[in-house]
């Protein structure tokens, strides 16, 4: 059944008696009667219903003149994907409660099989159970009297609706209507959507201390209960140097609560040269998909495996009128991290000092290896050497600092001992500017996610 509506730009229309419209038009081929019940769905031949309003007024006889609910069109993001709370449930003398249930069919054409929890709003406790609700694809269900009918003595209440099974969004509303049954008062009713609980997708990176981080931990709620969700675009960004975790077109289990919980294998671990930001795009069966998408501003959740037998080397003067020497040490901030089946795991920082160098001089630090990360020093003429800003010495000849680098593997294709270097004139070191420098012959280190 279907009826085509030309709204041009700025233009209102009312379609007055609507059902009847339908029936003049030969759109539904339902015999006269007293009633008809069913939903409306609204689309666009262009795919977008933005800037466009749509309601309806439903009304009967009484008092005189006529009463009216109006109801405005409920857009798909706010479809009950799994679960749905109903507020303010009424059944006295003056009330009653009416629930009524669509099945979008958005997805293909199984029924949604619902549960109804409903509860005494002043004690809290449950008062009655409706299940199964089944409402087929495309089609509309009403509870009359929800509370006198399935939680006798209740007068003031609120329910819970849960998908049991079936891909389909719904959507659920109650009407207050004026009169304890049908007949009594006016009649008029008050229109109420439910809240609903779509999916979401939340993710935690947890530090648990200021060198380490886990790998990512996604949580998602809300999703269709006993089905699974796909995973596209599911590439984790871990700096140039440190790698790339890559889980391509996986899924994963949804529980009957409608949660997931997954954490990325530590068997996705690659290097991989990229940069940016990444999105990872949770799919649920009903269609929704969530993004969640992260930004790297710092290479600071790498883990470095620093185990040299003695990390301290001699930096040698090389420059002219530098009569000073001084050590610097590959050496990490925290204890080393024992791993079961892997490397250990820390941070390795270059401790450097040095004592009788010329007084109140500025030094440019540079560090040569293979690899380096980008996130550390400025880049500089040569690819495998940047620049870790200058260090000035005080008036008795001392500099001391660090810096904090990664390196690769010394197993590595085309790996050779890193090289420290400070120089006199900010450029990239060589044999007439370098003031010191220092050779790591002994340094093994390894850059990647603790596992």
């Amino acid at each position: 059944m279907t009826l085509a509506v030309d709204v041009a730009p700025n233009e209102q229309q009312i379609l007055s008696n609507f059902v009847q419209l339908l029936r003049d038009r030969g759109a539904l081929p339902v015999p006269q009667g007293p009633t008809f019940t069913g939903a409306l769905f609204v689309s666009d031949n262009t795919g977008d219903l933005r800037g466009l309003g749509v309601g309806a007024r439903t009304s009967t006889p009484g008092g005189g003149g006529r009463y009216g609910l109006f109801y405005t069109a409920v857009p798909g993001p706010t479809e009950a994907v799994y679960t749905a709370w109903h507020y303010g449930l009424r059944q006295d003398a003056e009330n009653r409660t009416n629930l009524a249930f669509v099945n979008t069919g958005a997805v293909d054409s199984t029924d949604c099989v619902l549960r109804l929890d409903l509860y005494d709003g002043d004690t809290g406790n449950l008062a009655g159970i409706v299940d199964p609700v089944t409402v087929p694809a495309g089609g509309f269900l009403q509870l009359n009297q929800v509370l006198s009918t399935y939680a006798s003595g209740v007068s003031n209440g609120y329910g819970l609706v849960t998908k049991r099974s079936g891909l389909n969004p719904y959507i659920s509303y109650t009407v207050v209507n004026d009169g304890g049954s049908p007949g009594q008062r006016s009649g008029d009713g008050a229109f109420a959507q439910s809240e609903a609980c779509s999916p979401n997708v939340t993710v935690d990176i947890t530090t648990y201390d200021s060198l380490h981080q886990s790998l990512p931990t996604f949580t998602g709620t809300c999703f269709t209960p006993n089905s699974r969700v796909s995973v596209t675009n599911f590439t984790n960004f871990f700096e140039p140097c440190r790698g790339l975790i890559i889980v391509p077109g996986t899924s994963m289990p949804v529980d009957a609560n409608g949660r997931f919980q997954f954490r990325l294998p530590a068997t996705a671990f690659s290097f991989c040269l990229v940069t940016g930001d990444w999105t990872n795009i949770f799919t649920d069966a009903g269609g929704k998909a969530i993004p969640i998408t992260f930004h790297v501003i710092d290479g600071g959740a790498a883990n470095t495996l620093v185990k040299p037998a003695d990390t301290r080397m001699l930096l040698t003067a090389r420059g002219a009128a530098e009569n000073g020497a001084g050590t610097a040490a590959m050496t990490q901030l925290k204890p080393l991290v024992e791993v079961p089946g892997s490397f250990q795991t820390s941070r390795g920082d270059v401790l450097y000092t040095i004592t009788g160098a010329q007084p109140n001089r500025t030094y440019t630090m540079f560090l040569k290896g293979f690899q380096l990360c980008t996130s550390r020093g400025a880049a500089t003429g040569d690819p495998q050497t940047r620049s870790f800003g200058t260090v000035t010495s005080d008036a008795s000849g001392n500099v001391t600092g660090y810096l904090h680098t990664y390196l690769r593997d010394s197993g590595a294709t085309g790996y050779f001992a890193p090289i420290l270097s400070l120089t006199t004139n900010g450029n990239l070191p060589d044999v007439t500017n370098l003031a010191y420098e220092t050779t790591f012959t002994v340094v093994n280190a390894w850059v990647g996610p603790l596992f």
